[in-house]
């Protein structure tokens, strides 16, 4: 990860397939991207998240830090983390609201 909070800071819906393009760091590697259409996107430095700890504390198996993304989470992991974020969602309303709601204009 970066600098700040670490974990779940998006959710959305795949609408294209993989397409190759242009690497993001620079370094020349073979890249792959989809394009994805958020439902929600959550402020770290504004709000509390789902953290990798949190993720690492429930499904210790997996390796949730370091590394890139396009990692496969396995089925029952799945089903456990669509739990946790909807139990997110549910004690945290709070956040799409007011001064901690940012709109999809605001984003360049």
């Amino acid at each position: 990860g970066g600098e700040g909070p670490n974990g779940i800071v998006m959710q959305g819906h795949f609408v294209s397939d993989p397409y190759a393009g242009e690497d993001w760091s620079g370094k020349g590697r073979l890249t792959h991207y989809m394009d994805m259409e958020p439902e929600y996107m959550i402020h770290p430095l504004r709000c509390e998240i789902l953290t990798t700890e949190d993720l690492d504390e429930a499904m210790p198996e997996f390796q949730w830090k370091g590394g890139h993304s396009g990692r496969v989470l396995p089925f029952d992991y799945s089903l456990k983390l669509e739990e946790m974020w909807t139990a997110y969602l549910e004690s945290h309303k709070d956040i799409f609201d007011g001064e901690n709601a940012v709109s999809l204009e605001d984003i360049d």
